[in-house]
C-alpha cells in the first residue's frame, strides 16, 4: 500500500519547506566556500574587496596614508565599477555575497515558517556563524595567501635586492638577469609589462630605499604589503618618505622570510 508521502507528486515536494531548506542551506554554503577558496588563492582579492566596500559606502579612502578623501582624485578609480579585471571581481563578489546572504535569510525564515523547527534554526545559526568566521578571518587568509605566493617569487626579489644593496642605480639598466629598472625623478621602477590585477602575486612597479638603508619592493597585487630587505639588521617600521609628502602608514605586522628579509603589511583595513 502506498503511503501519503510516497504518493506525493514531484511538484508538491519541490514546493515543500524541506526542499527549500536544503536548497537554501546548500546555496549559502556554496557561496561561502567559493569566497573562501577565491580569497585564499587570488592575489587581487583584497583590492576587489576594497572596491566592493567602497561601492557600499563602507570605505572612503583608497590609500592608508592620511590623504583627505577626494583630494587629487585618488579615489576616482574606486568610485565606479569598470568592466576590467578588478571590476569583474567586484561584480562576482556582489553576486556571491548577496546570493549567500539571501539564502541564509531564507533559511532563517523557514526555521519559523510554516512551523518552528529546531533543526532549521540550528542550520541557520550555523550559516550565520560561518559568515562571521569568513569575515573575521579574512585578514589572516590574506596574509596566508600572500606568504605562499611571495615565497614563489622571492628568489627573483632576493637577487634584485642584493644587487641594489651593493649599488643603488643612478641610470636605467639591468640589475639582475631578469630585472631591468628605469630611473627617473629619484624613483626606481621595474621595467616590463605587468598584469594590473594579477591572480598570482608578482613584483610591483616601484622599488624604494628607506633612509635606514632598507630596500622596499612593492607587490603587484597586495597593495598594503611589501617585501623589504634590511641589510643592516633593522626591523620594519614607519618610514618618513612614504610618498605624497606623508610617512608610510604604521606597520601592522611583518613576517620574517629569511635573515634580513621581511614581508611587511602597512596599515590594514
Amino acid at each position: 500500500m502506498n503511503t501519503a508521502a510516497s504518493r506525493r507528486s514531484p511538484s508538491s515536494w519541490i514546493r515543500s519547506s524541506r526542499c527549500w531548506t536544503i536548497a537554501a542551506g546548500a546555496l549559502a554554503g556554496l557561496c561561502m566556500a567559493v569566497i573562501f577558496v577565491w580569497s585564499a588563492n587570488d592575489a587581487s582579492f583584497r583590492s576587489a574587496l576594497l572596491q566592493w566596500e567602497v561601492s557600499l559606502g563602507l570605505q572612503k579612502l583608497l590609500l592608508t596614508a592620511p590623504v583627505p578623501d577626494g583630494d587629487w582624485g585618488l579615489n576616482d578609480p574606486l568610485r565606479s565599477i569598470r568592466w576590467d579585471g578588478l571590476g569583474k571581481r567586484v561584480i562576482a563578489l556582489h553576486l556571491l555575497v548577496w546570493t549567500g546572504v539571501a539564502a541564509t535569510a531564507l533559511l532563517a525564515v523557514l526555521a519559523f515558517w510554516p512551523k518552528k523547527s529546531s533543526r532549521r534554526m540550528l542550520a541557520a545559526v550555523g550559516l550565520v556563524v560561518g559568515w562571521g568566521l569568513l569575515c573575521g578571518t579574512q585578514t589572516l587568509v590574506d596574509d596566508w595567501r600572500a606568504r605562499r605566493q611571495v615565497a614563489a617569487i622571492f628568489p627573483r626579489i632576493e637577487e634584485a635586492g642584493l644587487a641594489l644593496s651593493q649599488k643603488w642605480p643612478t641610470e636605467s639598466g639591468r640589475i639582475s638577469p631578469d630585472v631591468e629598472v628605469w630611473v627617473g625623478s629619484g624613483l626606481v621602477s621595474i621595467r616590463g609589462q605587468r598584469e594590473r590585477y594579477p591572480f598570482r602575486e608578482a613584483m610591483g612597479t616601484f622599488v624604494r630605499r628607506w633612509k635606514n638603508g632598507a630596500i622596499n619592493f612593492e607587490l603587484a597585487a597586495t597593495y598594503e604589503m611589501s617585501v623589504e630587505y634590511h641589510p643592516h639588521g633593522t626591523l620594519p617600521a614607519m618610514q618618513l618618505d612614504g610618498g605624497f609628502g606623508f610617512p608610510t602608514p604604521p606597520v601592522a605586522r611583518y613576517y620574517r622570510i629569511k635573515e634580513n628579509w621581511y614581508l611587511v603589511r602597512y596599515g590594514g583595513m
